[in-house]
C-alpha cells in the first residue's frame, strides 16, 4: 500500500514539474502594435460599455503606462489589466469601462511610444475605431441636449474635478427645465434668475477647482476640462448662446474681443484634442483667465 502511494505521489510531482516547465503559449500578431476593441460599432449616450486595449512589443523594449487621454473624448475607467511574456514578445491587455458624452459618433486612434532594444524610438498608432453614439432618449427625441446624469451618480475617486464639471452641467439642466416649464394657468411669468447669481455660482465652482491637487498629468488635464464645462454653462445661462453645442471657434466668432475666454478655450482644446499636458503653474494661470472671463464687461459682448 505504501509503495502504491509513493508511486502515485511521484507521478503527480513529475506531472506538475512538466506543467511548470512547459513553455508559455506564443504571442501572435505584429510587434509593436496597438488595438482598440469594442463590442459592436455603436454605443448609447452616457451608458457604460466595455472597451479593450491590447498593446504588444518586443521583449526588452521600454514603454510607458498607457495614457487614457488618447481615448478622448470618451470617459474611461480601468477595470483590470494583465500582461504576459513568451520570452520574445510582451502583450498587455487593459479592460476598461467607457462612456460617450458626445453626439453622432466618436473616432478613437490612440498611440504609444516604444523605445526599441537598439535605442530607436517608434510611435505606434492603433487603426482608427469609429463608434456611433445612440441617443439615450430614443430617435423621437430629436436634437435636444442630453445631460450626463451618470457622471454625477458615479464620481471616480481619481478624478475629483469631475464634481465641479457635474455641478456646472446640473445647473445648466435646471436652467433648461425652468425655461421649458409650462404653467397650468396663466399667472404672470416669474422673474428670471439674476445673471449675477449664476456668475457668483460659476466663480465659486472655479475657486473649488483651485483646491484640487495638481500632482499628476491626469489631475492637471482634468482641471482644464472642468473649467471649460463651467464657462460653457455660464455662456448658455448668462450669455444666451448655445455654447454646449458649439466649438471654441464658433463661440469666439459670436463674441466681442474676449481675450481671457479665448485663452482658456484654446488651451483646453490643446489638452483635449492634442494630448497636451500643461504644467501646474499654467493650470493656475488658466483658472485666473477663467475667473476674469466671468467679469460683467466680458459677458456683455454677445
Amino acid at each position: 500500500m505504501r509503495r502504491r502511494r509513493r508511486r502515485a505521489l511521484a507521478a503527480t510531482c513529475l506531472a506538475m514539474a512538466g506543467t511548470a516547465c512547459a513553455p508559455p503559449a506564443p504571442i501572435g500578431g505584429d510587434v509593436p502594435s496597438l488595438q482598440v476593441v469594442a463590442e459592436g460599432d455603436s454605443v448609447e449616450f452616457g451608458v457604460a460599455f466595455p472597451l479593450v486595449v491590447v498593446r504588444r512589443w518586443t521583449d526588452g523594449s521600454a514603454v510607458r503606462a498607457f495614457d487614457a487621454a488618447g481615448l478622448a473624448p470618451l470617459s474611461v475607467e480601468l477595470v483590470s489589466s494583465s500582461r504576459r511574456d513568451d520570452g520574445m514578445r510582451v502583450e498587455e491587455t487593459l479592460r476598461l469601462r467607457a462612456r460617450a458624452f458626445v453626439r453622432d459618433s466618436v473616432t478613437l486612434a490612440p498611440s504609444f511610444e516604444v523605445r526599441m532594444p537598439d535605442g530607436s524610438t517608434r510611435e505606434v498608432a492603433a487603426p482608427p475605431t469609429t463608434l456611433r453614439v445612440r441617443s439615450a432618449l430614443g430617435s423621437s427625441h430629436g436634437a435636444e441636449v442630453e445631460l450626463p446624469g451618470d457622471l454625477l451618480l458615479e464620481p471616480t475617486r481619481r478624478m475629483p474635478w469631475l464634481l465641479a464639471a457635474g455641478v456646472a452641467i446640473a445647473g445648466l439642466g435646471v436652467w433648461f427645465a425652468r425655461r421649458r416649464r409650462t404653467p397650468v394657468e396663466s399667472p404672470p411669468a416669474p422673474p428670471p434668475v439674476p445673471a449675477t447669481d449664476h456668475r457668483a455660482e460659476a466663480l465659486a465652482q472655479l475657486r473649488m477647482l483651485r483646491q484640487q491637487p495638481l500632482a499628476s498629468d491626469e489631475e492637471v488635464r482634468g482641471v482644464y476640462v472642468a473649467a471649460t464645462a463651467i464657462l460653457r454653462a455660464d455662456l448658455v445661462i448668462r450669455g444666451g448662446i448655445a455654447a454646449h453645442e458649439m466649438t471654441s471657434d464658433e463661440i469666439l466668432a459670436v463674441r466681442k474681443p474676449a481675450p481671457h475666454l479665448a485663452r482658456v478655450l484654446r488651451a483646453a482644446d490643446l489638452v483635449k484634442f492634442a494630448r497636451h499636458t500643461p504644467t501646474a503653474g499654467q493650470a493656475r494661470a488658466m483658472l485666473d483667465d477663467a475667473e476674469a472671463s466671468l467679469a460683467p464687461n466680458q459677458q456683455s459682448g454677445v
